[in-house]
C-alpha cells in the first residue's frame, strides 16, 4: 500500500510540472458571416498554416502559435492575432468570426450567382433560402465594413454575434422598408396623340439594410379632385436593389386628357425581401448629345467590368437633368442577352424623348447634364 501511495504522489508531482495543454487549435477554421464561408485557415499540428480565400487560386502559407487565450496566424510574413472566447476566434483586423464549422453557403457559390454563372445549390436549400442568406450577408458585410482596420478593442463587440445590428433591419416586415425621396419632378408635355404626365424621382437608402424598390402607383387628379389618369408600373428605373447609402432613379408616365393644372400622388412601394441582388458598376463619362447633323439626341455612358470573369445582364439608367439637378427624363439600356468580357468596357447609348426636349425648350429649361447608374442584375 505504501508503494502504491508513493507512485500516486510521484505521478501527481509529475503532472503538476507539465503545463496544461488547454484548447487544441489545430485543424480547419472557417471565416463565417451570416452562414457564408468567406475563406478558411488550416492550422497544422507541426505549427505550419495555410489560408485559402474566395477568388484566389493561390494557397497562402505561413505558421501559427497559440496559448489558452489567443492564436496568432502568420501568413506571408504578416501576423494576425485572434482572441479566443471559448467558441470562436476574432480580431479587430478581421471582424468576421472564425469558427470550427463551415457556413451553409460557400463564397464561390455567391460569386457564381452574382456573375451569372451556373451553380449548384447546397443540399436541402432552395433559391429563396439562398437569396435570404445573400441579403443578410450583404447587410452584415456593410455593417462590418467600417470596423476593418479599427484600433478599437475587439473583445466586447465580437463577444456578441457581429451580425445582429445589421440583421434586424433585413428581417423587418416588407412594409417597413423605405427609400427617401431626394428629388422628384412632375410635368405635362404634349405627346404624339394628346398629352402625357411625367413623374421622375431620385431615391436614397438611408436605412441600415438593403431595400428593394417594388413598384409605384401614380394617380393624377384634376382641379376638382377627380382622378383623370393612373399608372401602376414604372417606365424606367435604375437598380431596384438599393444598398444602404446608395441612390437610384425611376420614372413613370401616363396619358392625360388635356394640358391642364394637375395634382398627383406617387405611392412608392418598397420591400426588404429583394427579387434580385444587383452589383453596382461604374458608369463613366455620362453625356447628353443634343440633336445634330440629322442625328437624334442621345445619352451615353461607358460601363466597365473590372473583374477577371465575364458579366451578364448589364444595365445602365440615365437621368437627363437641368443645371439644378431636376430630372426630366429617365431612360435605361441593357446588354441583357450578352456578356461584358472580363476587364473590358462598353459604351451604351439611348435615345432621348423629343417630346420632353420640346417641353423643356418651350419652358426655357436647359437640359445640361446626365447622371448614369450602372449595375449587373442577378436574379
Amino acid at each position: 500500500m505504501k508503494k502504491l501511495t508513493a507512485m500516486v504522489l510521484a505521478l501527481c508531482l509529475l503532472l503538476a510540472a507539465v503545463p496544461a495543454l488547454g484548447e487544441d487549435f489545430s485543424g480547419t477554421w472557417y471565416m463565417v458571416l451570416a452562414d457564408v464561408t468567406a475563406g478558411h485557415f488550416e492550422l497544422n499540428a507541426d505549427g505550419t498554416a495555410t489560408a485559402e480565400m474566395p477568388g484566389q487560386e493561390e494557397t497562402f502559407t505561413g505558421s501559427w502559435t497559440a496559448d489558452d487565450a489567443s492564436v496568432t496566424i502568420t501568413i506571408d510574413g504578416s501576423p494576425l492575432t485572434f482572441a479566443w472566447d471559448g467558441e470562436k476566434l476574432f480580431s479587430d483586423k478581421l471582424p468576421i468570426p472564425v469558427v470550427r464549422e463551415a457556413g451553409r453557403v460557400p463564397m464561390d457559390l455567391i460569386q457564381k450567382y452574382m456573375g451569372g454563372e451556373e451553380y449548384e445549390l447546397p443540399e436541402g436549400m432552395d433559391e429563396a433560402e439562398l437569396l435570404s442568406i445573400m441579403v443578410n450577408f450583404a447587410a452584415e458585410t456593410q455593417a462590418l465594413s467600417g470596423s476593418v482596420g479599427s484600433d478599437e478593442t475587439p473583445a466586447e463587440p465580437a463577444a456578441e454575434p457581429a451580425s445582429e445590428p445589421a440583421a434586424e433591419p433585413a428581417a423587418e416586415p416588407a412594409g417597413e422598408a423605405k427609400l427617401d425621396v431626394v428629388g422628384e419632378k412632375f410635368f405635362v408635355a404634349e405627346s404624339y396623340n394628346g398629352f402625357r404626365a411625367y413623374y421622375t424621382v431620385k431615391l436614397q437608402n438611408n436605412t441600415s439594410a438593403p431595400v428593394y424598390l417594388k413598384g409605384c402607383n401614380l394617380i393624377v387628379t384634376d382641379a376638382e379632385g377627380n382622378t383623370v389618369a393612373e399608372e401602376k408600373y414604372f417606365a424606367s428605373t435604375g437598380s431596384k436593389y438599393v444598398e444602404p447609402g446608395e441612390v437610384t432613379i425611376a420614372c413613370t408616365n401616363t396619358d392625360v386628357p388635356e394640358n391642364a393644372e394637375y395634382t398627383y400622388a406617387a405611392n412608392l412601394e418598397f420591400d426588404s425581401d429583394p427579387y434580385s441582388i444587383d452589383v453596382n458598376l461604374e458608369a463613366a463619362d455620362p453625356v447628353y448629345v443634343p440633336e445634330h447633323d440629322y442625328e437624334s439626341s442621345c445619352m451615353k455612358a461607358t460601363v466597365a467590368n473590372g473583374t477577371d470573369a465575364p458579366m451578364s445582364r448589364i444595365h445602365v439608367a440615365y437621368a437627363l437633368e437641368d443645371a439644378e439637378g431636376n430630372i426630366y427624363l429617365v431612360k435605361d439600356e441593357s446588354i441583357y442577352n450578352h456578356e461584358l468580357g472580363a476587364n473590358s468596357s462598353i459604351t451604351l447609348v439611348t435615345s432621348v424623348d423629343d417630346r420632353v426636349e420640346k417641353y423643356c425648350e418651350a419652358n426655357g429649361i436647359a437640359l445640361t447634364q446626365v447622371e448614369a447608374f450602372a449595375w449587373a442584375e442577378n436574379k
